[in-house]
């Protein structure tokens, strides 16, 4: 086909302009993601991105404390102990603080404190019928390592200490489990030979018909 020089003039012209918009919509295209790719930093930038914070580590679950179990007072109080059995704290030499002694008609025993703490147990035996241990609290008035009865045919009576003046005392004899005495408060004799040790003239001894026998 032969064009004319207006057509080949026209032809050249719309070639030039399509040239130049192709050019245009490059250089748009390739210029795009620069301005967001730098839009976005700027804006980073300036704001900063938001920090979040590790989410915090869990807190160790705490199994509650187990219930206390009996204290020793306690374990010593309720302690089975056959007639003439008694029980010492091991720890009892270490403990201070005034003697005193709690006799129970009711439980055929007798409790040493030292201050507040309970430090031994024993059995004992007290007063039978006719003859019953009387009741009250005392103080011990003498004490003979080596004593026998003015009133009963010279029985003895080790590690006495007496309690009233018409003859009631602590002493060593026989427990059968019950109430079998004078009016006395029999020990075993090694338990007497130890209280002996640590009481003195005027160490309390309180005597009570009720138990105090813990549960």
């Amino acid at each position: 086909m032969i064009y004319s020089s207006d057509q080949l003039s026209n032809m050249r012209r719309t070639a030039a302009v399509f040239a130049s918009l192709c050019c245009a919509v490059a250089a748009v295209a390739v210029a795009a993601p620069v301005f967001a790719a730098n839009a976005t930093t700027n804006i980073e930038a300036s704001t900063g991105a938001p920090v979040v914070a590790p989410a915090p580590a869990p807190a160790p679950s705490v199994a509650p404390a187990p219930p206390e179990g009996p204290s020793e007072d306690q374990l010593l109080a309720s302690a089975s102990l056959e007639p003439g059995d008694f029980v010492w704290r091991e720890n009892a030499s270490s403990i201070v603080g005034p003697a005193r002694l709690l006799v129970s008609i009711a439980d055929q025993r007798a409790y040493l404190y030292r201050g507040a703490t309970l430090v031994a147990v024993t059995t004992v035996s007290t007063g039978r019928k006719g003859h019953e241990t009387p009741t009250g609290t005392f103080k011990i008035m003498e004490k003979h390592a080596v004593h026998f009865s003015s009133k009963y045919d010279d029985a003895p009576m080790p590690h006495m200490q007496r309690l009233t003046n018409d003859g009631i005392a602590l002493h060593a004899g026989y427990i059968p489990g019950h109430a079998a005495s004078h009016g006395c408060v029999r020990l075993p004799a090694k338990f007497a030979t130890a209280l002996f040790k640590v009481t003195s003239v005027g160490t309390p001894v309180t005597i009570v018909e009720t138990s105090v026998r813990a549960a």
